[in-house]
């Protein structure tokens, strides 16, 4: 596009969806930021995000097996609570 001098447009704004604790702890980084396991269902991912339907707004939450790049489940709610993730790793 930038040969022909064309550009895209986004009209969309920003949605914060988090707000951080300064009182919160971390859990411990088990993977020590390596995404690249070796095999298979060695290690799953997830991550949520928000999407505008329509006139409304879901978020999606997908969960991956990182070894095949593979999404293994996903659910739509209309919340970010710890159950969007539970439900799609049942």
């Amino acid at each position: 596009m930038a040969a022909t001098g064309m550009a895209g447009i986004s009209p969309r704004t920003f949605k914060v969806t988090t707000v951080q604790d300064p009182s919160a702890t971390y859990p411990e980084d088990l993977v020590d930021r390596d995404f690249a396991p070796e095999g298979l269902n060695v290690l799953w991912t997830s991550d949520i995000t928000y999407l505008r339907v329509g006139t409304g707004e879901v978020y999606l939450c997908c969960v991956r097996d990182e070894g095949s790049s593979r999404v293994l489940d996903w659910q739509l709610g209309t919340h970010m609570r710890t159950e969007i993730v539970t439900d799609s790793l049942d």
